[in-house]
């Protein structure tokens, strides 16, 4: 399928699909395979505007014959993708470390467990004595058996001083 041979809707489906799959090249719009490298560039915003009458900023995946055909590929640098690996050609200073939106997703979902992930020293169990390193920030216990037994034990005690309350009441 070639770009002349599209209305502009089928155009802009494409170029969706382009951005957010990144298996389809923003150009002539075949196939890419996945492990074939791309070049990210921006489309222009009076094209964006053609297609949509809307003035937003695009960046699309193109693949590397259509680089080499009319996007500077001379002056491209090269990066890999942050989601996915895949071998990515820039030109307009770094635009973006992912192919697609798709890998955009996984990098910061990859990012936010990152962030997310803490170390904590090493701490005494309140049930058993032990040292342990927490996998949480408000753990007490070394153990979901220590926990449930810590958390028997304080029910148990509540429920003691209940029902000592309750018959101190009755006397």
């Amino acid at each position: 399928m070639r770009n002349a041979d599209l209305s502009n809707d089928q155009r802009w489906d494409a170029i969706q699909r382009a951005v957010e799959a990144g298996d389809i090249c923003g150009e002539c719009f075949d196939w890419i395979a996945p492990d074939a490298p791309v070049m990210v560039v921006s489309m222009p915003k009076a094209q964006v505007w053609e297609l949509t009458r809307r003035w937003v900023h695009k960046q699309f995946t193109v693949c590397l014959d259509c680089a080499r055909k009319g996007f500077g590929f001379d002056i491209a640098e090269q990066y890999q993708c942050q989601g996915c690996g895949r071998e990515l050609w820039q030109w307009q200073g770094r635009l973006t470390s992912r192919c697609c939106q798709a890998c955009s997703r996984i990098a910061k979902i990859a990012q936010q467990k990152r962030a997310r992930r803490v170390h904590h020293d090493e701490r005494i169990c309140k049930r058993c004595g032990e040292l342990f390193i927490p996998k949480r920030a408000d753990a007490l216990t070394c153990s979901n058996g220590c926990r449930q037994a810590l958390y028997r034990e304080r029910e148990r005690a509540a429920s003691d001083s209940r029902s000592r309350s309750i018959e101190e009441e009755e006397e």
